[in-house]
């Protein structure tokens, strides 16, 4: 392991820590319901990385690109009636 190393998302076998916490809220509340959701957040976040998005990166994308738009409709100040 080199210092280059240092800035890389650390996995567990194939998928990142970020998509494994679920787990802990499965050993802490241990019921079927949490092992479902804990699968399908897991599920998630692999798609996520399988396209190279984090959660951030991902929501970012989602506000600036299927909520804004591809247009922006911006009026100088000097354009503005008043």
């Amino acid at each position: 392991m080199q210092w280059r190393d240092s800035a890389r998302v650390p996995k567990i076998l194939i998928l990142d820590y970020r998509a494994l916490s679920p787990l802990l809220f499965l050993i802490i509340y241990p019921s079927f319901i949490t092992l479902g959701i804990s699968i399908v957040v897991i599920i998630f976040f692999a798609i996520l990385e399988q396209f190279g998005f984090t959660l951030t990166i991902f929501i970012r994308f989602l506000l600036y690109r299927v909520i804004a738009g591809k247009h922006k409709f911006v009026v100088p100040w000097w354009y503005k009636k008043r």
